[in-house]
């Protein structure tokens, strides 16, 4: 499992777990810990001190670096 935590967004006008989202943009190819991601990966992350792993899924939106969470759980 790979952690994502220096990518992680999060929709501010939100508490639900499902408005997580990854912005690889441009870190894709360059970043070891990251080169590797795909399209149902399990990934980890923190959020304000909470631990959370959830599936990275391409929506469409992979060539912008953009990537939506699914499935996701506090660890």
């Amino acid at each position: 499992m790979k952690d994502i935590t220096k990518y992680i967004g999060k929709d501010s006008n939100t508490s639900k777990l499902t408005d997580f989202y990854a912005d690889l943009e441009g870190y894709e190819n360059t970043i070891p810990e990251i080169k590797d991601i795909e399209s149902g990966d399990i990934v980890g992350w923190t959020w304000e001190d909470k631990k959370y792993v959830g599936i990275i899924r391409d929506k469409g939106n992979a060539k912008h670096g953009m990537f939506e969470l699914e499935k996701i759980q506090i660890i």
